[in-house]
C-alpha cells in the first residue's frame, strides 16, 4: 500500500508499507519459506526551481515467521537513511547524487542470501549483510 500528500508547491511526502504472511496448508504445517518480513519506506521531498532534495527512511520487522522445516533462521528488524539531491543543469542534462545507507548502520535483510563457505569474514550459516554507506553520482541526458 502507497501514499503520497503533497503539502505545498515544495513539499512532498510518500508513504510505502507492504505485509506478506504465508503459511503451508499440507501436513507439514509450516511457515513458507523466504517470506519478506513487514517492511516499506517514508520520504519527504523538497522541490525548488531547478533541484529537488529527498530523504528516505527504509525499514522492515524483525522476521520470527519463518519455515522451521526449512532451517530457516529469523532475522532482525532494521531502519536505514537515504538522502539524495537532483539538479537540472539546463534543459538537456541532469545531474544527481545519492547515499544510501546515510549512517553505515549494519544489517542484513531478511531475503539476502546465507554464507556457505567456511573461512570467510562471515560464519557459515550466517545471513550475508547489505552494503553499508554508498556514494551514487550519475549525470543524465535527455532530448
Amino acid at each position: 500500500m502507497s501514499a503520497e500528500y503533497q503539502l505545498s508547491r515544495q513539499w512532498q511526502v510518500n508513504a510505502q508499507i507492504s505485509y506478506v504472511r504465508g503459511k503451508r496448508s499440507d501436513e507439514v504445517n509450516d511457515d513458507l519459506y523466504r517470506i519478506s518480513p513487514l517492511n516499506g519506506q517514508l520520504s519527504a521531498h523538497y522541490y525548488a526551481n531547478d533541484y529537488q532534495v529527498a530523504a528516505r527512511w527504509r525499514f522492515a520487522q524483525s522476521q520470527t515467521h519463518v519455515s522451521h522445516y526449512n532451517n530457516e533462521l529469523s532475522s532482525p528488524g532494521y531502519g536505514v537513511v537515504d538522502v539524495s539531491v537532483d539538479y537540472d543543469i539546463n534543459s538537456h542534462w541532469q545531474f544527481n547524487a545519492a547515499v544510501n545507507n546515510l549512517f553505515d548502520h549494519s544489517y542484513a535483510p531478511h531475503l539476502n542470501g546465507i554464507n556457505r563457505v567456511d573461512g570467510r569474514e562471515l560464519d557459515k550459516g550466517q545471513r550475508l549483510q547489505a552494503l553499508g554507506r554508498t556514494l551514487h553520482l550519475g549525470v543524465s541526458f535527455s532530448l
